[in-house]
C-alpha cells in the first residue's frame, strides 16, 4: 500500500503534513523494541509533476484477514459527531 501525504487546510508554511515521515520513523522505532510491525519504505512519487514524500507499508494480513478504518467500525456501533473521525476519549472506549 502506498500512503500519500494529507492535506493541511489553512497552514500556508507547507501544503502537505509529514505523517509519512512520522509512520516511517514510527515503525522503525517500534521495530528496535522488537514489536512486530509493518515494514516500510520512504520514499518519493512523482504526482502530476509535483514530488511527494510517500510511504510504503507491506500487507502484513494473512489468512483472509480485512482491515478496517476505526471509523468504520465506530459509525457501525455509535452515532459519532466527526463521521467516526473524531478522537474523543468516551466514543472510541464505547466503541472498543
Amino acid at each position: 500500500m502506498l500512503k500519500f501525504p494529507g492535506i493541511n487546510e489553512g497552514i500556508s508554511e507547507h501544503g502537505y503534513s509529514n505523517n509519512c515521515i512520522s509512520e516511517y520513523i514510527a515503525c522503525k522505532i517500534i521495530r528496535t523494541l522488537d514489536i512486530k510491525v509493518q515494514e516500510t519504505l520512504l520514499g518519493e512519487y512523482n504526482l502530476n509533476g509535483t514530488e511527494k514524500t510517500v510511504v510504503a507499508c507491506k500487507d502484513f494480513t494473512s489468512n483472509g484477514t480485512i482491515l478496517k478504518q476505526f471509523a468504520e467500525l465506530k459509525n457501525s456501533q455509535i452515532e459519532t459527531s466527526k463521521n467516526g473521525y473524531g478522537t474523543e476519549l468516551n466514543e472510541v472506549i464505547q466503541t472498543i
